[in-house]
């Protein structure tokens, strides 16, 4: 009897430190939005977080920027993948080539 209680408390005990140790979509976000807005560059960009399944929106100025957004929330601790759907911004020479016409 004393075996089975001592099992039975340390199963517990293992199952409430597994799931307190996986981090939780909304921890995941906030640190996502916090490496995000350090960055200037990244500032246009918003992030959701369901599963460990990070996804990036907003515009960025260039390819670079939409590719350092990528890295970034890749190394956020409990993203397990990134879907990148940043649009890059249109250069001002060809926006302003077409405000011409």
């Amino acid at each position: 009897m004393k075996l089975s209680k001592v099992l039975f408390a340390v199963v517990i005990a293992a199952t409430i430190g597994f799931v307190s140790c996986k981090a939780k979509d909304a921890d995941i976000k906030a640190e996502i939005e916090k490496a995000l807005k350090a960055d200037p560059m990244m500032t246009g960009t918003t992030v959701d977080v369901n599963d460990g399944v990070a996804t990036i929106t907003g515009e960025c100025k260039d390819d670079a920027c939409r590719t350092m957004c990528e890295k970034t929330v890749t190394g956020i601790k409990g993203v397990k993948s990134v879907v990148n759907n940043c649009t890059v911004a249109p250069p001002l020479l060809h926006l302003r080539h077409h405000l011409l016409l």
